[in-house]
């Protein structure tokens, strides 16, 4: 590989299947690294290639298409991919990586790609605040190991996937600032979230949920007015609800 990085006219590479297990050429192994800088399309996948995605692929600004797929890439996936201007494909499908993605900010358009469903292990997904549209793919509710999943202020548009309800490990969640419409999926863990996380979502439907007296005695503020009339407050999972009554 190494030898190959003065060549600084080369378009394509396609180094599919030419390794056997060994680690991905690091930054340490490519030093002086100038060369490839009109690579157009890279692949290094079906390798069963170890270690981390390098560095020096940040330095291939012309780079379009990028295969990793089919290695032993651990994580996490470096937020410089979403810095290459001219990147419309990645494949990291079939790797190692169970740390997060965290491609935030990144004025990235185009759609979510179902493919990332792929990516088994994965803790955490943040494509915040960037360019991306079209529907939020069902395919993500197979990340069963999903802790965290932030899509918010975007341009997606549709229903939130009801699929997503079966993300039982989900413990931060926005949709925040798109163009979706409601309801919200029936489900414990996703109704369990602020009401900040649905901010913007159309014809938004309040989940149904239960109070008991405990409940309400324990979550209402009475604040006493008069002799005969008192208001309490309660605020259930960013809802604030005002109750007043006469003795």
């Amino acid at each position: 590989m190494k030898i190959l990085t003065s060549c600084k006219s080369l378009h394509t590479l396609s180094l599919t299947s030419s390794f056997e297990g060994e680690g991905m050429p690091s930054d340490d192994d490519i030093v002086d690294f100038d060369g490839l800088q009109n690579l157009v399309f890279l692949s290094l996948g079906n390798s069963d290639l170890t270690g981390q995605i390098p560095l020096w692929l940040s330095k291939l600004k012309n780079l379009e298409i990028l295969f990793l797929g089919g290695n032993q890439i651990t994580g996490p996936i470096p937020s410089w991919l979403g810095t290459l201007p001219r990147l419309f494909f990645i494949s990291l499908s079939y790797n190692q990586i169970s740390a997060k993605i965290d491609l935030s900010a990144n004025n990235i358009s185009g759609y979510i790609p179902a493919e990332i469903n792929q990516l088994q292990l994965l803790r955490g997904l943040a494509l915040d605040s960037n360019n991306f549209s079209g529907i939020i793919p069902d395919q993500i509710s197979n990340l069963k190991n999903l802790e965290a999943l932030d899509l918010s202020r975007n341009h997606l548009s549709g229903i939130i996937p009801s699929s997503l309800a079966s993300l039982n490990f989900l413990r931060e969640f926005n949709v925040s600032y798109n163009n979706l419409e409601g309801p919200i999926p029936t489900s414990t863990q996703l109704q369990s979230f602020d009401t900040s996380a649905f901010v913007g979502i159309q014809n938004f439907v309040v989940p149904h949920f239960q109070i008991s007296v405990d409940q309400i005695r324990t979550w209402m503020q009475i604040t006493r007015t008069t002799k005969t009339r008192a208001m309490g407050i309660i605020n259930f999972h960013g809802f604030t609800f005002s109750l007043r009554w006469v003795s």
